[in-house]
């Protein structure tokens, strides 16, 4: 496509007050003026046959123009330094004819600059002329933080390094600039912490915050029972969870958890004087539920880091009794518990005998037995461990005697109803009260 003719125009009149686009071209009256000569008058006309300029219609309108079409261009073998002196024929805007002379000639060598766009550095200005064509260099601009050079644009118009340009003008050729698509990845320390959390690898476009794709970073714990995750490193920096997140990526990033040794506190659940199960469930190794048995007298214990709620290392931690092949729940830990020393929280279980006495046995399986006890949590009924079966099946009695009741005193009697209905707040006894025949 040849030089708009347009373009000229504006360069020819640049040094007048009414800058602007040309109104109006006019070359009969110019040349009845003796402002130009036939010859200058037929190399315009010739010029400009089958092109057309881009000027507003008036009536002093004079150039062929095409029906239809509004921009005419001079043609691409036109030297626009042999016709420089146009300038004397055109009016301004508002009709004015430069002076004799005009500005002075049209320029013949245009510079070709390079615009970074966003990216740092400097690349050398092109000078050339008119219609010379030039090849654009490599782009040596240093691309924004996680981007990469794609290609040059010219009056929006796509190139590579490499191609050629045809000068016309004064150009900006512009850097395009894409982000790079890089990975980041969480990872545990081995045999010290491992992600718990969220996912682990990400795709995050270069040039943005890790926080624009990954709102919420992994969870990493500790393994290690004396130990906590502080934070992340990566590449022999240690980042807080708020670097992490505020970091604009360049590269591909692996953070890997920090472990600190804080030291630790034990849990300790004990049962004075009962047995049964002790059921956890960890947030760190993710098993279902692990039960451990808890016997009269002993105890079980968890240690936890220094400062670290257990909500932090454990889905739950709970106490059962047992009872009859049954566990029934006696403690749900509040992992809210922050400790600050070891702890130790009883199971309150209360032993509650049944004596047969001096005069009587119990049947164990055709095994004769003076007692049995069994263990009730404190503030049960009785009934919650023995049945109104259990107490009215009465121990058998010596020859010689029969069996009255339940005794606490050894003189009392009291109901099986009223030994059911007892709270237990502490180790109870009952003694069979027995009678000689006849008596």
């Amino acid at each position: 496509m040849g030089y708009p003719i347009y373009k000229l125009l504006r360069a020819v009149n640049r040094q007048y007050p009414n800058n602007g686009f040309i109104n109006s071209v006019d070359v009969t009256e110019e040349l009845t003026n003796g402002i130009i000569d036939e010859d200058l008058r037929d190399l315009i006309n010739e010029t400009l046959q089958e092109t057309y300029i881009h000027v507003a219609r008036d009536e002093v309108y004079s150039f062929p123009t095409v029906p239809g079409q509004r921009e005419y261009v001079l043609p691409d073998d036109c030297d626009l330094r042999d016709i420089q002196e146009v300038t004397r024929t055109f009016r301004g805007p508002r009709g004015r004819i430069p002076p004799m002379g005009g500005p002075g000639p049209l320029p013949t060598i245009f510079k070709v600059t390079f615009y970074a766009n966003g990216g740092t550095g400097t690349m050398e200005p092109i000078e050339a002329e008119f219609g010379e064509e030039i090849t654009l260099p490599a782009c040596t601009f240093t691309a924004p933080i996680g981007n990469e050079f794609v290609k040059y644009v010219i009056d929006d118009e796509d190139y590579e390094p490499g191609d050629t340009y045809v000068v016309n003008k004064d150009t900006t050729v512009t850097a395009d600039w894409q982000a790079v698509p890089y990975t980041v990845s969480f990872y545990g320390v081995q045999d010290e912490s491992r992600i718990v959390s969220g996912e682990t690898s990400y795709t995050v476009q270069g040039g943005t915050k890790i926080q624009e794709t990954i709102p919420n970073l992994p969870t990493a714990k500790s393994v290690t029972t004396s130990k906590v995750v502080t934070g992340w490193d990566m590449l022999g920096q240690f980042y807080t969870d708020n670097e992490v997140l505020n970091m604009v990526v360049a590269h591909d990033c692996m953070f890997t958890a920090h472990v600190e040794e804080v030291g630790s506190w034990s849990l300790s659940i004990k049962s004075p004087d009962s047995d049964g199960n002790i059921y956890v469930k960890s947030k760190v190794y993710g098993e279902n539920e692990v039960s451990q048995h808890i016997i009269d007298g002993a105890s079980v214990s968890f240690l936890n880091p220094k400062g670290e709620d257990l909500v932090g290392r454990y889905e739950y931690i709970r106490a059962y009794n047992y009872r009859s092949g049954e566990d029934k729940l006696v403690l749900t830990v509040d992992l809210n518990m922050v400790m600050t020393e070891n702890t130790v929280i009883p199971i309150y279980t209360h032993a509650v005998t049944m004596v047969a006495g001096p005069n009587g046995t119990f049947d164990d399986g055709g095994t004769p037995k003076t007692s049995f006890t069994k263990y009730a949590v404190e503030n049960d009924k009785v009934g919650a461990i023995y049945t109104a079966a259990e107490l009215n099946s009465s121990p058998s009695p010596d020859e010689g005697y029969q069996f009255k009741g339940w005794t606490r005193d050894g003189v009392n009697l009291l109901s099986v109803d009223e030994i059911l209905n007892t709270t237990v707040v502490a180790p109870l006894t009952y003694e069979a009260l027995f009678e000689e025949e006849g008596e």
